[in-house]
């Protein structure tokens, strides 16, 4: 785990088999940068279930204020729908770079789901957009994450 500190951002990864060799590429580009690493499945385990690691990461975001989650399995789809069932998150999927910009910009997306089979370069670039994104704070985006809350 990355040096500790309440005053860095939290990036909060987990995968499940399928997604663990990117999200390990990921984890290891952040790394001792500016921001304090939680690992949820630092080992690789074949058979584990997404929903699981989706419980875990989205239950820790929920808890911890401006933390970030990134989520990894074969095909990034499980782990949006999981994640997005747990209450206090709000995961989109890396799509693209616009998708992911306009995620944080306009839903405040605080969870980030990848499909293993991304390139590294192109998940490291998409993590990147994500924490660097700022939402906008408008009414009406507030407006309606409340009423998405509402949905849960």
């Amino acid at each position: 785990m990355a040096k500790s500190g309440s005053d860095r951002p939290t990036l909060i990864l987990g995968s499940d088999h399928g997604g663990f060799r990117l999200k390990k590429a990921v984890k290891k580009h952040f790394y001792d940068k500016e921001f304090f690493i939680e690992d949820f499945s630092p080992r690789l385990v074949e058979g584990d279930d997404y929903p699981d690691e989706a419980r875990s990461v989205s239950e820790a975001v929920a808890k911890k204020k401006g933390s970030f989650g990134l989520l990894f399995c074969k095909t990034g789809t499980g782990m949006v729908m999981a994640a997005n069932k747990m209450k206090g998150v709000r995961a989109a999927f890396a799509h693209d770079d616009n998708t992911v910009k306009m995620a944080r910009k306009d839903e405040d997306a605080n969870v980030l789901c990848f499909p293993g089979t991304m390139d590294p370069k192109t998940a490291i670039k998409y993590v990147d957009t994500f924490i660097r994104t700022k939402f906008t704070d408008e009414t009406r985006h507030k407006r309606r994450i409340r009423k998405l809350e509402k949905l849960r």
